[in-house]
Formats: C-alpha cells, structure tokens, sequence
C-alpha cells in the first residue's frame, strides 16, 4: 500500500467520521524477546528465621494475545493475554539462619520452570494515559506452574526436606507499574483492506506469594519486565460514504431513490425488505409506505465485520400550501441615478422556494396589488436565467427601504 493511498484512506476516515471510534478485534501471537534486563525474573526465597535467597529465571517462550486496535491509526484499546507458553532457566536458593550462634542452612534447586502469561480479569483495557499505549500492568500476572523446586533445611531440629510443586501450588507474579503497547505501522506490508502493525508489548513485575511447601511457610517475591513482540494484521470494516434518499420527501404513493456509496464491502443489505445490492454505489427505488416515516437501513459486510446506517423517508398526502415570503427592495432604483431614465418599480428574476433543504417548484405565484405579467407565470421563477420572472410596481419611489410581499402556491411533496 503506498503511503498516498494510506493517506488518502485515512483521511477519509477523519473528514466522514462514519466509522465507530472502536477498532477491530484481532488476535496473535506474541514472542517474549532476548533482550538485557528483560525477561529477567528475579526470584526470592524467604523463610522465617533465615536469611533470603535470590536467583535469575531467563523466560522465553510465547503468549496469545486477543487486542482491539483501530486499522487506520494503529491505537491498540484492548490488550488480553488468552494463553501461550513461557519457559523459565533452573534457578538455585542458597541461605542461612538469621541468628549467628545457631547453625542451620537451606538449599533448594529448581528444575526448569514453566508458565504462561494471564490478564485474571478480562479484558485488559488499554487506558492510553498518562501515554499513548499505557496501561496498568496490575490487569494482568505471569503465573508459574510448572516446575520443581526442591531442597532442604538444616537446623538444630534435624535435616526437613521441602519441594515446591509449582504444578501444584502455582505462584501468582501480578504485574505492577505502568505497561505500554505500541503499534508501528507496517506499509510495505498492508493493502487496501488490511492493516499490518509491529507491535511490542511491556508488562512490569512484582508481587509477593505464600506457600506451603512440606509444612514450611515460604515467600516467593517476583520482579522484573516481560517485554514480548509479533506483528498483527487487522483488517478494514467497509466504510460507507453515503446513504441517503432522493428526495426524503415524496407523495403517497411515489418512488423515491436510495443512493448509497460504500468501500470495501463483501455484500450490502437494505432493510424493509429492499435486499441485497451491488456493490460500491448506486441507487434503489422503493416506494415508501404512505403517510408515514420510514427507516432504512444500510448494512455493508465482510468477512471481519459489518457497519451500518439508517436514512428517513418521509411519504405525506399531496395537497395545496400557500407560503409568504417577505423581502425587501434596494435603497435605490435605476431612475433614482443621473442621466437614467424614471423607474417606479423593480424586476425578480429567480424566486426560489424551499423546504429545509429541499426545493420546491411552484404551481402558481401573484403579488398582491402589485403588476403580474400573465407571460411570466411560475416556471420563470426557477428557470435559471437572468431574465425577469415578473414585476413589482408601486408608482414613484422612495429612497429606504421598501417592503413587499407576494405569496406562492405549489403542490405540497
């Protein structure tokens, strides 16, 4: 996709503002990165009345993710973890007694570790503050439960063996701190109807857990950064530029013409029993229900989505209406100039009527006491042309203004 086409898509989407502010519901696949000081968990190991222990676990692996993300500006506004992978490299616990002149020791090894990362309260909401891509990491945890961790503890009581099944009893690291996603637009990969971003995701750690191994109250503390990334395709929902009637307003019983104008569509559906029709543009005539206000309904579709909009056609009985349309004549006519022969009246060359935005044409038009030219009936109002439609005369002029009136009949639509 070139970046005049993007260009050209996108703003588009500004200037119409027919699509939802919400974006798409993608889903992926997420790898956790070899970088330093990421993906580094630091783990200790306390227990009571001995001194603590830590350790480095290196995670990899992977994580499914389920986003809602704009195509158009890439603004990720959700962010779920639904499941995937994450390995853990063996760690080892070393410690002694707190009291000097008591001899005990504890030593623990672990097998490799295994986990996933988890949003425990779906879904993850994406807050975009204080920045864009921010979120509070506490929405979602890195869960080890997989893996052993065994050893012992050496005291004045005797030799007391301990393992920690993390199978078993799982250890629950709830995230902490600001987190961030960010999504680069990826041009030389997208097209017209779908979008590719890069994305790179960071998720801080650290929390507490208690657990009971073989009868030993422990403390496991987790903390570091889970940094993943993968790239997302999300595809377009049909945009739908227009969808209106022509005209809105019709006689019993009269046709009227649904113009419709969309982009990106699979198939495009009217309600009312109008149906199916052919995509990107065109019009169907349907003949509304009479003296009434209908609605219909676009749906365009493809296989990712659809969107929607409704139009009103309004159907009403024909029948007469007289309007009166007050305006007012120039501060000075030709006569009133030097050297210009006298005038005593003034020509309207187009005299338009209007229903809100709707034109309406006229049956008949007079001006009271004034001159009406049975040659210049009502189609010369309207003709588009600068000769006169008629004429109002009123004998020798003032200067100031001057008010006039004359009224209109025409069939009602």
């Amino acid at each position: 996709m070139t970046p005049g086409a993007r260009i050209t898509r996108f703003t588009a989407l500004l200037g119409l503002l027919i699509q939802s502010a919400a974006g798409e519901f993608v889903s992926t696949t997420l790898n956790l990165v070899n970088e330093a000081n990421v993906n580094e968990l630091l783990i200790t190991l306390s227990i009571p009345d001995f001194e603590s222990s830590s350790d480095i676990t290196n995670v990899s692996g992977t994580a499914e993710v389920a986003l809602e993300i704009d195509p158009s500006t890439g603004t990720v506004t959700q962010l779920t973890f639904t499941g995937g992978s994450v390995t853990g490299t063996p760690i080892s616990l070393n410690g002694n007694h707190n009291f000097g002149s008591l001899v005990g020791t504890y030593s623990f090894n672990s097998t490799d570790l295994f986990g996933t990362v988890n949003t425990p309260a779906p879904p993850g909401v994406v807050d975009n503050a204080p920045g864009i891509g921010d979120f509070d990491s506490a929405r979602h945890e890195v869960i080890i439960n997989g893996g052993v961790l065994s050893g012992s503890v050496d005291s004045l009581l005797g030799n007391q063996p301990v393992n920690q099944d993390f199978s078993t009893d799982p250890v629950n690291a709830s995230g902490s701190g600001i987190g961030n996603v960010a999504a680069v637009f990826r041009g030389d990969l997208s097209s017209q109807t779908t979008s590719v971003y890069d994305l790179v995701v960071f998720v801080g750690v650290a929390s507490t857990s208690n657990v009971d191994a073989d009868g030993t109250t422990v403390t496991f503390e987790v903390s570091g950064t889970v940094k993943l990334a993968g790239q997302v395709s999300v595809p377009y929902l049909p945009l739908i530029f227009n969808f209106s009637p022509n005209p809105q307003i019709v006689a019993d019983g009269d046709p009227v013409g649904l113009d419709y104008n969309v982009e990106g569509a699979a198939s495009i559906d009217i309600d009312q029993g109008v149906g199916g029709v052919s995509p990107p543009s065109g019009t169907r005539t349907v003949t509304p229900p009479a003296g009434t206000d209908t609605t219909y309904t676009l749906t365009a579709s493809t296989s990712s989505g659809s969107v929607t909009r409704s139009t009103m056609v309004r159907s009403v009985a024909p029948g007469p209406a007289t309007f009166r349309y007050i305006r007012f004549t120039p501060v000075r006519l030709k006569g009133d100039l030097p050297g210009s022969a006298p005038a005593d009246g003034i020509q309207m060359s187009e005299f338009q009527f209007f229903d809100g935005a709707t034109p309406r044409v006229p049956l008949g038009a007079i001006s009271p006491g004034e001159n009406s030219p049975p040659g210049e009936g009502p189609g010369s109002l309207i003709d588009g042309t600068p000769a006169p439609s008629g004429s109002i005369s009123s004998g020798a002029p003032r200067r100031g203004k001057r008010t006039r009136s004359s009224s209109s009949s025409f069939r009602r639509r």
